[in-house]
């Protein structure tokens, strides 16, 4: 084993030998770079603190259910967990969870903001019920939900199976843009324009949509803010992702 230091600096000789972070594991498996690292392996509400920053995420209604290595929220519209993160038109963030769905026969928002009406606010990512992939919606935005905005087209999501997700956006400029990643698959990258409407702060779970029939189960959400993760750089958290969950028994795809 070798053991080194990473330092923020850039190399421009290219004749040094590179390592591809896939091939590089941390001492520690908390993200430190990112805004909030939460693992809710501790069966009750202590897991909604921070493993890093100590930043609470605040009920938004009803509690979730905790389990030894994960934790179940309601579908119901307003029973989320809410980060201090207030939603913003020019954006710039990224956000990561590992979760499950027990059905596709309701749609089941992850996180963000998304409200119900086309006509409305918000945004995020949820689970479509006619495709079983990844949609994103940004009110406001060209990025709207519609066929073109899958985050996962080389596979479905499959019920009862754990996932890692990741999307970021970058909407300081007129181009706006989004990166997605679900498990190990390609990231996809997805441009637009307009004006986004915010709403509310970020949140995992279902704050602002309509009332659904389906819990989820996440086992941990990580928040970078002013800092939209590029397509190597999500692979490289899928990786560590997949290895703090097999560490809990969970088998992630």
């Amino acid at each position: 084993m070798s053991l080194f230091t990473i330092l923020n600096t850039i190399n421009t000789n290219a004749a040094l030998p590179s390592i591809s972070p896939s091939d590089v594991s941390s001492l520690s498996e908390l993200e430190y770079e990112a805004y909030g690292h939460w693992m809710f392996d501790q069966g009750d509400s202590s897991g909604l603190t921070s493993k890093i920053n100590s930043k609470a995420l605040s009920l938004q209604d009803a509690a979730p259910t905790y389990n030894e290595y994960f934790l179940t929220i309601a579908s119901a519209v307003g029973d989320a967990l809410l980060t201090d993160i207030a939603d913003s038109a020019d954006a710039v963030d990224t956000v990561s969870c590992v979760f499950r769905v027990p059905g596709l026969s309701q749609a089941n928002p992850l996180v963000g903001t998304l409200s119900t009406s086309a006509s409305g606010d918000g945004g995020g990512v949820y689970v479509s019920t006619a495709t079983g992939i990844i949609i994103a919606n940004y009110r406001g935005t060209s990025i709207d939900g519609g066929v073109d905005e899958g985050l996962s087209p080389d596979n479905t999501i499959v019920a009862d199976k754990w996932y890692f997700m990741a999307v970021s956006r970058d909407f300081a400029s007129a181009t706006k843009t989004v990166i997605g990643m679900l498990g190990g698959e390609s990231a996809i990258t997805l441009t637009g324009s307009g004006a986004y409407s915010p709403l509310g702060n970020i949140a995992l779970g279902n704050a602002y949509f309509t009332d659904l029939g389906f819990a989820s189960d996440f086992a941990e959400l990580v928040v970078f803010k002013d800092k939209a993760l590029t397509a190597t750089e999500m692979q490289s958290l899928y990786v560590r992702a997949k290895d703090r969950m097999a560490l809990r028994g969970i088998v992630v795809e």
